[in-house]
C-alpha cells in the first residue's frame, strides 16, 4: 500500500495554511456537532490533525484511518504525547472492513481522492456500511465551483494537471502549497462536481444530504479584514456536507 503522502508526510504534517486555520477548521467544527458518548471514525485522517479535534469533544470511542503509513506514524507519535485515546489504522478506504459501525464518520478531503466515479461510489458505500442506523457522515471536499488559479492565493494554488483552464469530473487537480517559512510541496487529487458527489452518496443509500457553505471564522476576519477574503468568496476552495441514513 503506497500513498503520495508518504513522500511529503513531514511537510504535510507541519502545514497550517491560512485557509486551514480560518476556514476548514471552523467549518469542520460547525458540521460535526455534539460527539459526547458517540463512536467516531475519522477517515483520511492523515497525521490526525482533525482526529485530535474530534477527540477533544469527548466521544466514547475514536478511530483514525489513512492510507499513508508515514502520516499514521506521525499520528501515533502525537498520540503517545497527548494521550487522547485515539486508535490509528493504516487502511485504504476502498478496502476498509472494520466489522463494526459508528455513530459519526468524518472525512476532511477523502472523496476527492477517488480516481473514478466507480471508486467514488465504492467509497460512499463503504462509509454507509460502517454507520449505525441513526449515524451521520460529515465531509469536507473541494468546492465544485473551484476555479483554476494563475497565481497563489492564501499560500496555495490549484491548477488542472491537463493544462485546461477549468475543471470537469475526473480531472486531476494539482495543489501547490507555499506556506511562509516552510518547505513547499504539492499533491494531486481529483475534481468531482456537486452533482456527482450527490449521485454517489444517494446510490450508496444516504437519504438526507445537506450541503453546508464553508465559513471564515471571526478570528480570520478580525486578523486580515473582510476585503482579504474576497478572493476566497469568489473562488471558494471547500464545501461541506452532512449525510444521514
Amino acid at each position: 500500500m503506497t500513498s503520495q503522502y508518504d513522500k511529503i508526510a513531514e511537510e504535510y504534517s507541519s502545514m497550517l495554511s491560512i485557509t486551514k486555520k480560518y476556514v476548514t477548521i471552523p467549518t469542520f467544527i460547525k458540521i460535526i456537532g455534539n460527539l459526547s458518548n458517540k463512536s467516531v471514525l475519522d477517515l483520511a485522517c492523515g497525521d490526525g490533525f482533525f482526529t485530535r479535534i474530534l477527540a477533544k469533544l469527548k466521544p466514547k470511542e475514536i478511530i483514525g484511518a489513512d492510507i499513508s503509513k508515514e502520516l499514521i506514524k506521525i499520528a501515533i507519535e502525537k498520540e503517545k504525547k497527548e494521550k487522547l485515546g485515539i486508535k490509528y489504522l493504516t487502511k485504504n478506504v476502498l478496502e476498509l472492513n472494520l466489522n463494526k459501525k459508528f455513530d459519526v464518520i468524518t472525512a476532511v478531503f477523502l472523496l476527492n481522492y477517488a480516481k473514478t466515479k466507480e471508486e467514488l461510489l465504492e467509497m460512499c458505500k463503504t462509509i454507509y456500511s460502517h454507520l449505525n442506523n441513526n449515524g451521520k457522515f460529515c465531509a469536507i471536499a473541494p468546492h465544485s465551483a473551484i476555479k483554476v488559479m494563475k497565481n497563489f492565493e492564501y499560500e496555495r494554488r490549484f491548477t488542472n494537471v491537463n493544462g485546461k483552464g477549468f475543471f470537469i469530473d475526473g480531472d486531476k487537480i494539482k495543489c501547490e502549497m507555499r506556506e511562509k517559512g516552510k518547505k513547499p510541496f504539492e499533491f494531486v487529487n481529483y475534481y468531482w462536481s456537486k452533482k456527482t458527489y450527490g449521485e454517489c452518496l444517494r446510490k450508496a443509500g444516504f437519504q438526507s444530504l445537506e450541503w453546508v457553505k464553508a465559513i471564515v471564522s471571526k478570528e480570520g476576519v478580525k486578523k486580515y479584514g473582510t476585503k482579504y477574503w474576497e478572493n476566497f468568496k469568489n473562488n471558494p476552495s471547500v464545501i461541506s456536507i452532512i449525510c444521514k441514513k
